[in-house]
């Protein structure tokens, strides 16, 4: 590594630090390093603060995945139902005929993410990209 890359490197680590990220050590794969730890792990090649999930739309080929899921949205907590239609899925509130168009949502992939949560996880409306 050079000059520069270590101090890059060094100014990542700092930033995480101090804003309270998981710092993370390398040997045969990535694993947190404990608090009381830091100083005795701090390898610049072997460090780095823990990456953000990465999500993805769903496609339909997901739907088995998705069974009986429940949805919750961002904007208001209210949770929802729903189902694939075509490129889009349609949800729509719990309790409500399906039939009331007024409680119902229709998104695209993409805006579903951005729109709802799992209600049982409130993790993303999205799969996760798993990151080595």
């Amino acid at each position: 590594m050079t000059r520069e890359e270590i101090a890059d490197k060094l100014e990542e680590l700092a930033k995480g630090i101090r804003e309270g990220k998981t710092i993370q050590t390398y040997y045969t794969n990535w694993g947190d390093i404990k608090e009381h730890m830091l100083d005795d792990e701090l390898r610049v090649e072997n460090i780095r603060v823990k990456p953000e999930p990465k999500y993805i739309p769903f496609t339909i080929e997901d739907w088995k995945l998705l069974a009986e899921k429940r949805l919750k949205r961002k904007k208001d907590g209210k949770l929802y139902d729903f189902f694939w239609c075509s490129d889009r899925i349609l949800a729509f509130e719990l309790g409500r005929n399906l039939t009331c168009l007024g409680e119902c949502i229709p998104c695209f992939w993409e805006q579903a993410k951005d729109e709802f949560v799992f209600a049982d996880t409130g993790k993303p409306f999205a799969r996760e990209v798993k990151d080595e």
